[in-house]
């Protein structure tokens, strides 16, 4: 979930996570910035606005795949995922 404050001519002015995957709502926050919603007439911008975004794998793992997690405590987390080659 992503709190953002919409200005009045529709650019997101602020956004944060309020919940889930961090790593996943960072990808959002990227994002977020290039998005424009429909523009107010109000002269005051919209505050409190909560997006919710569900994150699904279309297809289901052909391989469970060897993952590495990196901790650079206590902000950042890396993930390394690569599937497993099978040999023939």
């Amino acid at each position: 979930m992503v709190r953002c404050a919409i200005a009045s001519d529709g650019t997101v002015s602020e956004a944060k996570i309020t919940s889930g995957s961090i790593l996943l709502g960072e990808a959002v926050l990227q994002r977020i910035s290039e998005w424009r919603f429909r523009s107010t007439n109000a002269s005051t911008p919209t505050d409190g606005v909560i997006l919710t975004f569900n994150f699904v794998l279309e297809q289901p793992a052909q391989t469970t795949p060897r993952t590495k997690f990196v901790y650079d405590y206590p902000y950042n987390t890396t993930i390394i995922s690569q599937p497993v080659l099978r040999s023939h």
